[in-house]
Order: C-alpha cells, then structure tokens, then sequence
C-alpha cells in the first residue's frame, strides 16, 4: 500500500488541482482524498470533484496540459477499470463541449503520434504527455502494453534533446526507463528514470529547486514525484522519496498544499522524514489573479477563433467575461464568439426569440441561448455591422499554442473590416431577425 500525489497545473496563473490517492502499489486506487484546487474556474473543480467522488476510488495521474479545456492523462478504477482521461465522461458544460484530446488537436505532431498510437493499440489514444514552452513543444510516451513502445518530442530545448538521445542511446526504449520529462516557461527541465533513481536537470531553473535537486543526487534519494509549469518561470511541486517536500507556488496555496503533502508523507510511512519548504511564487491579491487568468482564457478564446474552433472559443472566452467582465476588449471579445457560435449552430430557437418569441429553457442549447441574450446589448451593434457587410477579422491563424507573456493578452482585439461581395444575411447565415427591436432581451447585468 502507498500513498501517490498529483498535482495539474492549469495554466500561467497560478491554477493547481491536487489529489491523494491511496494505492496497492499497481495504480489501482483503495481510497482517495477529497481535491484541492486553487485558481480554476468554479465549473471545472465542481466537475472534475464530482467525478472523482462518483466513481469508485478513481486515480486519476499523469495530468498535463494548457489549461481546464486542454489537457490530458490516465485513470484507474478499483475494479481495474484504466485508460486514458479522454475515455472518461465529458467534464464540461454545455454537453457539447469537445473531449480533452483538445491537447491533442494543438500540435501537429503530437497529433500524429496519436493517431499511430491508436492504430497500434485498436483503442482510445492513452499517451503519457508533458509540453514546452514555445510552439509545438512537447514529449510524449506510447507506453501501454498494446501501444508503440516508443517516444516521441518535438522543439525541445537543444540541451534536453540531447538529454533524451542520450538516454536512448544506451538500450533503447527498454532500457531508458524515462518516467517523467518536466519543462518550465524559461527553457528549464528535469528528466526522471528508472524509477526515480536517476535525474538529470539543466536550462534555467529556480535556484532552490536546483539545490534540492543536488541534495537529493548527493545523497542518493529517489524522486517519488515532479511537477512543473510549462508555462510558467517558476512554479514546482517536487516530492522526495525520503518524505521531504519542495514547492514554489502561490502563497494562498502554501497551508492546503502542506496538509496534503503530509497525508502523503504519512501514508508512505515517511512522517519522520517529512520536511515542508515552501518558497512563494506570488503574492498577488484573488482580483489580480483573476485579471491574469482573464487575460490568459482571452488569448486561449482567440487562438481558437483563428483555428475555425467557435465552441471552445465560446468557452474560454465566457470563462474569461466571467472573470473580467468590467474589461472593454474582453466583453467585445466575447460577444463576438457568441455570434460566431451562433452563425455556426443556428439554433432556431435563438432566431425566434430575437424575432419576439418568448425563450425556452429546453434542449441541449438552453445555457447557450441564456449566455447570448445576457449580452444581447453588447451583441446587436456587432450584428448590425455584419449585417452592413462586416466580417469578423480573427487575424493571422496560430497553428499551434505558445504563450510566453500574458501581459499583452487582455487587450486582444477580434475586428470587424468590410468584405466586398457577401451581404451581412449570409454572414450571420441566414438570421432573419430585425436588429434593434423592442422585443429584444435586455442585457443582464
């Protein structure tokens, strides 16, 4: 019996879910603790809390990616049910939101692995994944026993790359043993083998996380767990296998952190051991916070919008008005993904209500058509310049994601310009709705 420790990073601002899980040694959950998050949305740690609780001891590790719409990982049951997170039920609202192979769909390579990895294993894409800070920055793992057996990364760092060729020179996969590859924001990263008793580290790393990083090679302590944020400079969890416990984060998070990390210590008979340092990341008030991740979900919401992905354009770009909403480009921003859900889904029962028709609270669209209409003020300008001809300018496509600075993201800007030879009716497609009628909803504040 044992006791494994999680953590998901979920984005440049400070966003953490952590779980406890105690386990038979194989992954295979006896019970879990209840998780503690900081910083996501309250929709997502609801969902992602429910399923935990309304499964049968569900373990669910190896979580990474961008943020709450884009990550992914695996899961174990106790009745031996596993696979990869993007096997389990939808954990966001509306019902037809997409699946977190999202994470997937950003990288072109990545994207290739995948779909070799599911060729290979007839089943769900169940890879163990971490990412980079620039463009397309990832390392991936095929490892189940069905799968490709194989690794695969792409834009590393140079001095990493040449970590991992290494590490393959020598046997292959087999021999390699790679159990976690970790990057920072600034080019830092860890590489963890053969069970977390060999490590390597180099680029730029926080200086206390390099110093316990030596002690621990020095001494010849294993790993037992890393984290770090890929889009961060220098956020970490690092646990020791001798109980000692080193973390960079957000204050706030310092007292619900160090509790569980002793659950942890204990369930690993390591309480003796324990030691708890803790170096604060930031000291930033929950408004300030919430500003940045607004700024970060408006990024997200428009990185989307570029790629033709008007749902979750919709989402990271209400996630970040619920946030924000006081914000000029953010609101506009947002307003204008609704429109172009809307000229995407037609739900005809939106056309009816902006023609006078009383709304109905029914049907897979309902919080969709109660989000338009709360904006409805913001909105009918918007659809009276599309509808003079005016086509939304979503900009020079991002192919894949990198954010290396949100300071510039609040002030995004989606624009309208004028189109030659398309009428505004074709552009909305095909609303019939008079613009500006005193049936229209007003806005909700």
């Amino acid at each position: 019996m044992g006791m494994e420790f999680e953590l998901f990073f979920g984005g440049p601002e400070h966003s953490y879910a952590a779980t406890v899980t105690r386990t038979n040694g194989h992954r295979v959950p006896v019970a879990a603790s209840p998780p503690i998050f900081y910083g996501f949305p309250q929709t997502f740690e609801e969902s992602f809390a429910n399923f935990l609780q309304t499964s049968p001891f569900p373990h669910v590790y190896n979580v990474r990616g961008h943020d709450f719409l884009a990550y992914a990982g695996q899961h174990m049951s106790k009745n031996l049910a596993s696979g990869s997170l993007t096997t389990l039920p939808r954990l966001h609202s509306p019902p037809s939101a997409p699946q977190v192979t999202v994470i997937y769909d950003e990288i072109r390579q990545l994207r290739i692995f995948a779909a070799a990895d599911q060729r290979s294993s007839e089943l769900k894409v169940n890879l163990k994944t971490s990412y980079g800070p620039t463009a397309g920055s990832f390392f991936a793992d095929s490892f189940t026993p069905r799968g490709l057996k194989r690794y695969r990364w792409s834009n590393l760092p140079s001095d990493l790359e040449n970590e991992l060729q290494d590490l393959l020179g020598n046997g292959g996969y087999e021999k390699a043993r790679i159990q976690d590859v970790c990057m920072n924001r600034d080019g830092g990263w860890v590489v963890v083998s053969k069970d977390g008793q060999r490590y390597i580290w180099g680029g730029n790393l926080p200086h206390d996380l390099v110093a316990a990083l030596l002690v621990g090679k020095e001494s010849k302590i294993r790993i037992d767990r890393i984290f770090l944020n890929h889009q961060h400079p220098t956020e970490y969890l690092l646990l020791m296998g001798n109980g000692e416990v080193y973390a960079r984060l957000h204050e706030d998070f310092r007292e619900p952190l160090q509790k569980l990390s002793k659950e942890w210590a204990t369930g690993n008979k390591l309480s003796r051991n324990y030691r708890f340092r803790f170096y604060p990341s930031c000291h930033c008030s929950k408004v300030q916070q919430a500003e940045q991740n607004a700024a970060y979900y408006n990024a997200r919401g428009i990185f989307h919008l570029n790629r033709g992905n008007d749902l979750l354009a919709y989402q990271y770009l209400k996630a970040a008005h619920e946030l924000h909403g006081s914000n000029a480009f953010i609101r506009r921003n947002y307003a204008l993904a609704l429109l172009e859900h809307q000229r995407i889904l037609q739900d005809p029962i939106l056309v009816r209500v902006l023609l006078g028709e009383p709304n109905s609270s029914a049907g897979l669209n309902a919080a969709f058509r109660l989000d338009y209409l709360s904006m409805n003020t913001t909105i009918t300008p918007l659809r009276a310049r599309l509808l003079q001809g005016q086509i939304i300018d979503f900009g020079e496509v991002q192919e894949e994601w990198s954010y290396r600075d949100g300071n510039w993201a609040a002030k995004q800007e989606i624009k309208l310009r004028s189109r030659i030879g398309q009428t505004g009716a074709e552009l909305l497609g095909q609303h019939p709705a008079p613009l500006g009628t005193p049936s229209s909803p007003a806005e909700v504040a």
